[in-house]
């Protein structure tokens, strides 16, 4: 297996999360040890404030404060600073700001 770092493990989770594997094949079919791919998952997870899951599964964002319910309509009032759309027609409004790494997150979850 080839030097580790965490933008070569970034593919390698990626790859992993689009061939629907579990992780004992995918990381046998790679020539690296299971025990090594959950160790630099564990790193992604600490670096990163959004929550690694399994493919086709929800993305847990952190929020700065919790704010009441509001209706539907105030909240297409409120400016976009992003919109995400994906192929399902689920649309993500961003009003505040967002860090890179979060968006980059976000964005990976259409591939």
């Amino acid at each position: 297996m080839e030097y580790m770092n965490m933008e070569r493990f970034r593919e390698i989770y990626a790859e992993w999360q689009e061939s629907g594997q579990s992780v004992k094949t995918f990381t046998q079919a790679l020539g690296m040890d299971d025990g090594k791919f959950y160790y630099w998952q564990k790193k992604l997870k600490s670096q990163t404030s959004v929550q690694v899951t399994k493919p086709g599964g929800f993305v847990q964002m952190p929020t700065t404060k919790p704010t009441p319910a509001r209706a539907v309509n105030q909240t297409h009032q409120t400016p976009a600073l992003c919109e995400l759309v994906y192929p399902n027609g689920v649309m993500i409004r961003i009003t505040s700001d967002l860090s890179m790494d979060d968006l980059r997150s976000l964005i990976l979850l259409a591939k």
